[in-house]
């Protein structure tokens, strides 16, 4: 699988070789609080990109 397109408010940020880990770790230390409660995240395996 090519790696997803990982973007940030709207802007290319970067990529991602597993996306579905990538968006696992940014809720999982969202509810920890390392992260602020109001970031959302998703991936959308049709687009293979990741929105946060």
């Amino acid at each position: 699988m090519k790696e997803a397109s990982v973007y940030l408010n709207g802007s290319l940020v970067g990529f991602h070789a597993k996306p579905v880990d990538f968006v696992q770790l940014v809720k999982e230390r969202r509810r920890t609080g390392k992260l602020p409660q109001d970031i959302t995240v998703a991936y959308y395996e049709d687009l293979n990109e990741v929105y946060i």
